[in-house]
């Protein structure tokens, strides 16, 4: 429905506001006008359902307005509501006959809420108006009513004085000369639930709280009826006289209505000790319905801000704790004193659920393991502190033998598989968990510190196996703090330029000619000097860091590749590829970006890595060759499924792992494995490089047996750009290694 409002002032600024105020809470056709004259014009033209006039009118046309509108019975149930500057000004208006004042400057949804109650209150004089006729006391006398609503909605008080304020006017405007009572109630199952009761001692078998089964209660017919019922004499009503809550209960006469707030169904009633004289009327229950309305509002507003802050303060997908909200929850606890406990609960290889299930059936396992740890939790609290770990908070704890037994239950969640989320219900899943624990205030006496220092302790129990707890120890604190400054440490390396590649020359063993190099990490530490990969590489995956590093590697590479091809156009430089980049459908497209020439370029993939998922690797491999890169299986031999799908692989070379390397020319076992691998790679048409060649002796025996190429400290070390460029120099140039078609 929409309804008419006239705006009448000066400042076309403050006008905006006040009309942006009204048009979302009640869909308000506004009409703006700049003199009172024009807005006594408006009213009459427009009959509006509200008046709004700002003191930019001027302070004798606010006043002279209201005095119009006041002075005219046609706008005797137009609510007035003057915007003005200061509260003298107010009060003058309100002395004339407006409804209500609004003070600047002023909160836009205070203001929202205003316009509707005062919205609601000239209709609902209008309502009245229309329902008693000529009865014109009678008009009055609801009037002063619905004054009385006005008084305490637009009170500050909070929901359950609002309502205990309701119940107590209301109660009391009811019928001059009778004392009523009022009560609010819900209805939960088939009972009655008491929510808002006066508490004037008039009605002892009712407290807030109270259930009265509906079969036994007044209520019971007004709720099945679904409308608003009245009696003026309970026992004189056979339909009802049988009840015993009518029987046994004080009072003779009642009205009352249901009402909906959030999809639970309300009631309000209102009664007395004494039967009338006269009847309830249309205008009694106009007013216990106006009534009723004014519950439903207050309590569905009371619904969304408990939703909201409940979305606020809960993890949209499990329901248990967010962080922050189990922050502040741990704060509560650590500044009450006592010891207090926080666990952290990480879930084992969650990922592997992940890869196996699919998104949603991980997530289906989440909220599965959520809902069994908050079955055990009472008055602990549970929280997501991370995708896949859960935190618990225990209050009042004693010595760790007692945080084990409050943990026990928590422990016991892990035992049995979870069910997946599939649609019969028949698929399961076993998942493990990690416990660390920190305990307050010896290991810490803010949250912060307690979380940490439960992480490291989840982490150590990790390290000696998982599927297990750990207390914190204060021995892991200096093992942490060196993981923090080498975190930051690689976070700025980047940025001081303190990574450099290093290159060691693939030589043919036939001619002893260069013919490439791989390029080979490291990272000169201001501190601790020269780091290989092996050093930080693992650390920096961990943080989320191994992408900017594989990038500056891979343009470090292309950048040197494309110096050193101007004297070697046959020269090819490899640099080794990780499982993150192996998956990212955008490698090749970074790889373009970088605009060098890709015909010079290796990139080396470890069997592990390649055989983790051998149809996804073999989707980039394709991709990467048709760029013109060329791809080698690095560490070959140390894999135990290789051979099975070696020959799916599109690759161009084999790497002989240095550890089958090392035992050359001596033992056999390592002789016959290198046999195998060079005799594959002539069977699959790929060639074979030898790594970790150390000595003259094994450089001839790999010679020997066919192998095509070797690198190792038998030809030279990983060297700086600058010393790998003179290594060219002096090297014959010599034609790459022979691309497989």
């Amino acid at each position: 429905m929409t309804r008419s409002l006239v705006l009448a002032g000066r400042d076309a600024k403050a006008l905006r506001a006040v009309g942006a105020c009204a048009r979302p809470a009640s869909r308000f056709r506004v009409h703006v006008v700049a003199s009172g004259l024009d807005a006594l014009a408006a009213a009459s033209a427009e009959r509006p359902d509200l008046v709004v006039l700002d003191e930019s009118l001027g302070f004798d046309q606010l006043l002279g307005a209201v005095d119009a509108l006041r002075g005219d019975s046609a706008f005797a149930a137009v609510p007035v509501l003057a915007i003005v500057d200061d509260r003298a000004t107010g009060d003058a208006a309100i002395a004339r006959g407006a409804t209500d004042v609004i003070v600047r400057p002023f909160d836009a949804a205070e203001c929202s809420r205003r316009i509707e109650i005062l919205t609601a209150l000239g209709e609902s004089r209008v309502r009245l108006a229309e329902l008693t006729g000529d009865e014109v006391l009678r008009g009055r006398e609801h009037a002063a009513r619905l004054e009385t609503l006005w008084r305490i909605g637009s009170s500050a008080l909070d929901d359950e004085a609002f309502l205990r304020a309701l119940l107590d006017e209301s109660s009391r405007a009811m019928r001059e000369h009778v004392l009523f009572n009022g009560l609010i109630g819900h209805l939960d199952g088939a009972d009655l639930v008491i929510d808002v009761v006066q508490d004037d001692g008039g009605i002892p078998t009712l407290r807030p709280g109270t259930r009265v089964p509906i079969a036994d209660a007044i209520s019971g017919v007004i709720l099945r009826e679904g409308r608003t019922c009245a009696w003026t004499d309970l026992r004189a009503d056979p339909r009802v006289a049988g009840k015993r809550m009518v029987r046994t209960a004080p009072w003779r006469s009642l009205i009352g209505t249901p009402f909906r707030a959030g999809g639970t169904l309300h009631i309000i009633m209102f009664f007395a000790a004494q039967p009338l004289h006269k009847e309830f009327d249309a205008h009694d229950r106009a007013y216990v319905e106006t009534l009723a309305s004014f519950c439903a509002a207050r309590l569905q507003q009371r619904i969304e801000r408990e939703r909201m802050r409940y979305q606020v303060e809960h993890d949209p997908l499990t329901g248990v704790l967010n962080r922050p909200s189990f922050r502040a929850r741990s704060f509560s606890a650590l500044r009450s004193g006592g010891r207090s406990a926080l666990v952290v609960v990480d879930l084992d290889n969650f990922r592997d659920v992940n890869e196996a299930l699919g998104p949603q059936g991980g997530d289906s396992v989440l909220v599965e393991i959520a809902g069994a740890l908050m079955a055990r939790a009472g008055e602990d609290a549970v929280a997501r502190v991370a995708g896949d770990s859960f935190a618990l908070l225990m209050h009042g704890v004693g010595d760790r033998a007692d945080v084990e037994r409050r943990l026990a239950p928590y422990v016991e969640v892990f035992s049995a598989p979870f069910r997946t989320g599939d649609r019969d219900a028949s698929r399961t899943i076993g998942v493990t968990a990690t416990f660390g624990i920190a305990i307050a205030p010896d290991d810490g006496t803010t949250f912060e510190h307690l979380l940490a220092r439960a992480e490291s302790a989840t982490l150590a129990a990790k390290q000696a196996g998982r599927g297990r707890h750990k207390f914190f120890d204060p021995r892991v604190e200096e093992r942490l703090a060196l993981a923090r400054r080498l975190q930051n440490d690689l976070a700025q390396a980047l940025v001081r330029d303190e990574l450099q590649l290093y290159f060691q020359p693939h030589v043919d063993l036939h001619s002893r000619r260069t013919v490439g190099a791989e390029a080979l990490l490291r990272w000169n530490h201001p501190e601790r000097g020269l780091l290989r990969p092996a050093e930080f590489l693992p650390f920096a995956e961990r943080h989320g860091m191994l992408g900017a590093i594989g990038s500056w590697v891979m343009r470090e590479t292309i950048d040197a590749t494309r110096l050193w091809r101007r004297a070697d156009a046959s020269l090819r430089v490899w640099f080794n590829l990780s499982a993150s980049d192996l998956s990212d459908p955008q490698f090749v497209v970074r790889l373009h970006d970088f605009d060098g020439d890709l015909d010079g370029i290796g990139v080396e993939i470890t069997e592990a890595v390649a055989m983790r998922d051998v149809e996804l690797t073999q989707r980039s491999v394709a991709s990467l060759r048709d760029a013109g890169v060329r791809v080698a299986l690095d560490d070959f031999g140390t894999g135990y499924s290789s051979l099975a799908h070696l020959k799916r692989l599109p690759i161009d070379v084999v790497k002989i792992d240095g550890a089958f390397v090392a035992g050359l020319p001596h033992d056999a076992h390592d002789a016959a494995i290198v046999d195998a691998v060079v005799g594959i790679g002539e069977q699959f048409g790929f060639e074979v490089i030898a790594e970790c060649v150390e000595t003259s002796e094994q450089a001839r025996w790999l010679t020997d047996a066919g192998c095509g190429y070797g690198q190792g400290y038998r030809f030279a070390p990983p060297m700086p750009a600058t010393m790998f460029d003179d290594w060219l120099r002096a090297t014959p140039e010599t034609p790459g290694l022979q691309r497989r078609t």
